[in-house]
């Protein structure tokens, strides 16, 4: 009998609180949203306005990076790291020290005095790339990738 008061007490309050619009479930949790924040199934201690993969937190402070929670708040993300694009430059997952309009391959650089040839980083500026170099088709011809 007393096994089935606890069950009856326990419906009893799960039937309260779906009667309230505040009622959810996290996993396999009741608990009031109001007050706390379920995450992909854990249910955090404290509300919080985002989640960054199980974890709550607030998005005024803090950066969620594909599933990595950075300490500040950034604009964008380069592969789990927060930073501030006014200041560096992500290349295919790689955050350079410094801001550069273009990437060449994984690295940085700045296209008014270098030249990108096929993931190759030359350290002039050109007009045309031959394979991987960088040249000045006004002086040299390239066929199939090759000076001829």
């Amino acid at each position: 009998m007393d096994k089935c008061r606890g069950i009856i007490a326990f419906l009893l309050i799960c039937t309260s609180l779906l009667q309230k619009s505040e009622a959810a479930v996290c996993g396999t949790v009741w608990y009031d949203p109001t007050f706390k924040t379920c995450c992909n199934g854990v249910l955090n201690t404290f509300r919080q306005r985002g989640c960054c993969g199980t974890v709550a937190y607030d998005p005024t402070f803090k950066t969620c990076c594909n599933g990595v929670l950075n300490t500040f708040k950034q604009r964008g993300c380069c592969g789990t790291v927060a930073y501030d694009p006014k200041f560096k430059t992500c290349c295919n997952g790689v955050l350079n020290t410094f801001k550069q309009r273009g990437c060449c391959g994984t690295v940085a650089y700045d296209p008014t005095f270098k030249t990108c040839c096929n993931g190759v980083l030359n350290s002039f500026r050109q007009r045309a790339c031959c394979g991987t170099i960088a040249y000045d088709p006004t002086f040299k011809r390239c066929c199939n990738g090759v000076f001829c």
